[in-house]
């Protein structure tokens, strides 16, 4: 019985194609196995155990999500042939296989063994699209001759490969003349993705294998332990296009819980101009909040970084003179719904855009400025406002819209501390 699916990847695909390296007939053999021994056992006895992930070539982030992405192709590949007579379906996501790198290494026999497994244990940070910095020094090793073979003999094994192993509860039925064919569990350990503390955001944490049968038999390996801390971020930001009308502005965001997913942007602006004799004014004090949720796979993006959309209010007072001894005086209230897209550059350094569509509302006093004096002659400036009349004034449609300059504190790059397992 074939208790192993092999599924293959082309380069850089999470698209699983039949016709590609054998694929479609390893399937064929593992579905007319399942079909004849175990399509009577009742699904809940069954389990199916997917391992998915990637070469640890090039950026961590794209091969964290290719094997994710692989995973759950076997997974919807297995689903649909086989609908839900296996009850219970995990997909383990490797993401860069420095184990499996690890391992094939240390079963080698190459001059540079021992050095290629100490760069491979060293700590390591990276974030966003930026490379190991273990693979960086497993290319200069030598002057580039230690990867050249890395690249021949060790790393297509790890590049575009997908296993699945089935594992049961009850011994399947077989003909009596037939020895039961024990359970391999062929890893000892999976990969499971937690969220923790704010203070440790991400914990890689290697868990046994249960094993399903008394006669099963555990192959141990060498694994690598593997925790990735990072921190959540939290920013000063100031609205360029606020300055662009004299208008002083800042904004603090911090983030809500310890998903990665929400976060709150409290806002404060306040243009306190008068001039020409106070017959001109731009006098406005506002303060306003924004809850936002970000979209898109958190587990690849750092904190407060990427698309979000927000629900916001803000309000407060205002004092306009802008055509000569005229002006409104009022308060101010508005609400919206922001979408906006936040990019980071390097650890500290980011933009966000952003544009809302809600309603403003505003309760005005209209007034006329002056100073009359003895004579009836009208001086050049306003020591007295002058009760004109008054309203309420109600705009829906766009109100909001920011580039917003940001810099983050706490912004310490993902790093992945490694350590080696010893055989258990």
């Amino acid at each position: 019985m074939a208790d192993t699916l092999d599924i293959r990847f082309e380069r850089d695909s999470t698209r699983i194609n039949m016709d590609f390296d054998g694929n479609g007939e390893r399937w064929s053999r593992f579905e007319r196995s399942f079909l004849e021994r175990f399509k009577d056992l009742p699904p809940n006895s069954l389990r199916l155990d997917i391992y998915s992930g990637a070469s640890p070539e090039g950026a961590a982030v794209y091969n964290q999500w290719l094997g994710e992405n692989r995973g759950k192709a076997v997974q919807q590949l297995v689903r649909r042939r086989l609908g839900s007579a296996i009850g219970h379906i995990m997909v383990h996501n490797e993401g860069p296989r420095w184990d499996g790198l690890y391992k094939a290494v240390a079963n080698s026999n190459e001059p540079w063994r021992d050095e290629v497994l100490s760069i491979i244990e060293m700590n390591s940070s990276w974030n966003n699209k930026e490379r190991d910095a273990r693979e960086l020094r497993l290319r200069a090793l030598h002057n580039g001759s230690v990867w050249e073979v890395l690249s021949e003999r060790y790393l297509p094994a790890l590049r575009n490969g997908a296993s699945a192993v089935l594992t049961w509860e009850v011994a399947p039925p077989v003909a009596p003349s037939t020895p039961a064919t024990p359970v391999v569990s062929r890893r000892d350990t999976i990969y499971v993705i937690q969220q923790s503390a704010p203070s440790t955001t991400i914990i890689y944490q290697i868990f046994d294998m249960k094993q399903h049968r008394k006669d099963s038999i555990k192959a141990v390996r060498d694994s690598i332990y593997q925790t990735r801390l990072g921190y959540p971020a939290w920013a000063v930001k100031t609205n360029l296009l606020m300055w662009g009308v004299v208008a002083p502005n800042v904004q603090l965001e911090i983030p809500l819980g310890r998903e990665n997913r929400w976060s709150l942007e409290l806002e404060y602006f306040t243009p306190w101009f008068i001039w020409g004799h106070n017959s001109h004014a731009s006098q406005c004090q506002n303060w306003g909040a924004e809850v936002r949720y970000w979209l898109g796979n958190r587990k690849q993006r750092r904190w407060l970084e990427g698309w979000h959309v927000g629900i916001a209010v803000a309000g407060g007072y205002y004092d306009f003179e802008w055509k000569k001894h005229e002006g409104y005086q009022g308060e101010h209230l508005n609400t919206y719904v922001n979408i906006g897209y936040q990019h980071r550059w390097g650890e500290h350094w980011g933009m966000d855009f952003g544009v809302g569509v809600g309603a403003l509302f505003t309760k005005y006093r209209h007034y006329f400025g002056g100073s009359v004096y003895p004579d009836n002659h009208l001086e050049e400036w306003d020591e007295h406002l002058i009760y004109h009349d008054k309203g309420n004034f109600t705009w829906a449609g766009p109100c909001h819209a920011n580039i917003t300059l940001a810099y983050f504190f706490n912004a310490w790059p993902l790093r992945t501390k490694s350590q080696k397992l010893e055989n258990r």
